[in-house]
């Protein structure tokens, strides 16, 4: 370990490159930029809600400090296999 003097490594965290800090977004953000999917903010609210689980479970969800948070990628992922799934059952 090296106790250079900034360098990444003794930096403080708040200082430190967090992958976390570019992979997640704001709930709202994440709909903000997807507003052609979802045409209201309580349409978002309602998918997330009625979809809690899966997307916790797939990583598209987190809950830190109250809030809300969104992983682009993973969200995506989700939206096109839920959006399938409810698509096939509503056409059998």
């Amino acid at each position: 370990m090296s106790n250079q003097i900034g360098t990444e490594e003794s930096a403080p965290l708040t200082q430190q490159a967090n992958p976390l800090r570019t992979a997640l977004v704001r709930s709202q953000d994440f709909w903000e930029a997807n507003g052609h999917i979802f045409t209201s903010l309580e349409s978002w609210k309602w998918f997330v809600h009625q979809h809690k689980h899966e997307l916790v479970e797939c990583g598209a969800l987190h809950y830190l400090c109250g809030k809300q948070l969104i992983r682009p990628d993973k969200m995506s992922e989700a939206l096109e296999r839920i959006g399938r799934r409810l698509a096939e059952s509503r056409a059998a």
